[in-house]
């Protein structure tokens, strides 16, 4: 099992304060995941920039982004991009059904 290092602004690489910042001021918290990337900065601009990306220049309005990433996550098995994806859907106002269907893979009504 990998044991990882969840950064802080006084633990982290220099490097990364100014993206542990952007973090905190987009969800008003530090995410566990980008308290991992804080380790490497590079990969934590990288990750913060490909988010920024598709949630600023695609044509997909937010549900349907959350939607796409919630796919991913089940499809991927990854647990906890599910649980912090769902509460992103929820500050959103997605409706439960849809945060419910994407979380068990099963359709959702809106096609």
């Amino acid at each position: 099992m990998t044991n990882f290092t969840y950064h802080t602004r006084d633990t982290a690489p220099a490097e990364s304060a100014p993206l542990i910042d952007a973090s905190i001021k987009a969800y008003g918290f530090h995410p566990k995941l980008h308290q991992i990337m804080a380790a490497a900065p590079a990969t934590y601009r990288a990750y913060l920039e490909t988010f920024r990306i598709f949630a600023e220049e695609t044509t997909l309005s937010p549900l349907e982004q959350h939607v796409v990433m919630q796919t991913a996550n089940y499809e991927n098995r990854c647990h906890y991009c599910t649980a912090g994806h769902s509460m992103l859907m929820q500050m959103i106002g997605a409706d439960e059904a849809i945060i419910d269907a994407l979380r068990d893979g099963t359709p959702i009504a809106d096609r």
